[in-house]
């Protein structure tokens, strides 16, 4: 890529266009995802990152990228396609990880709760009102949203004002998966931690990484053309 990047674009709108800078901006904490509408040169100077070096960064990712599901622009495909993506992709890993960190953290409470017993349960609260949360979410999505993409002419209430409280449920688990991040120290582990202990903060962080990607993707494509579609 031979332009220059433009600092203006909102981060939302340069993951979706070069959805393979999203690792890089993941490293560099710029949240593309809820907070995506923040400008790029705003974000970096946040963050304290240097553009010109930033920038050169950034041309090196997308120049050198090969097309891959992952790094797929999904702008422009079929709705169909998009949901079917989100479905057999993202929804599928967080129902996934949702019921294996659910059974780990209880284990890991047997375990290590006569000495760690308040961090863990602390922990264990605060990922329970994600999976609740999420579970019921991903459950609309499915059964509503997709359904209606898949079969538009069936009034089963998928409506704007539906896209709209789902994308302020994005904003909360956001926010929870923010706070798990800090609690938690940025999956730092403790002295004491076992393998499974590990295990449960791996899957944690690529819970956290694939939310972001599948929120994006629904708030910047998925929503705004359904939006439309909807009148």
């Amino acid at each position: 890529m031979s332009e220059k990047i433009n600092f203006d674009t909102s981060l939302g709108e340069f993951a979706a266009q070069y959805p393979q800078v999203r690792d890089i901006l993941e490293n560099y904490e710029l949240d593309y995802c809820c907070g995506g509408e923040k400008n790029i040169k705003v974000a970096a100077k946040e963050k304290n990152i240097d553009l010109a070096s930033f920038e050169s960064l950034l041309q090196k990712i997308i120049g050198e990228a090969s097309p891959t599901e992952k790094n797929k622009k999904w702008a422009d495909e079929p709705l169909v396609d998009i949901v079917d993506h989100i479905q057999k992709t993202h929804h599928a890993l967080a129902w996934e990880k949702l019921s294996s960190i659910k059974i780990v953290l209880g284990i890991l409470i047997h375990v290590h709760g006569e000495k760690h017993g308040d961090f863990l349960q602390n922990l264990a609260n605060i990922f329970d009102n994600l999976k609740t949360k999420l579970e019921k979410h991903l459950k609309v999505e499915e059964d509503i949203v997709f359904a209606y993409v898949r079969n538009p002419d069936k009034a089963n209430g998928c409506t704007k004002q539906l896209l709209a409280d789902l994308q302020k449920e994005h904003q909360e688990t956001a926010e929870i998966l923010n706070q798990i991040k800090s609690f938690t120290s940025n999956y730092e582990l403790p002295d004491y931690a076992c393998a499974s202990f590990a295990k449960m903060y791996a899957d944690l962080e690529t819970l956290t990484d694939d939310l972001h990607a599948h929120i994006h993707l629904e708030n910047t494509v998925l929503y705004p053309r359904l939006e439309k579609l909807l009148g």
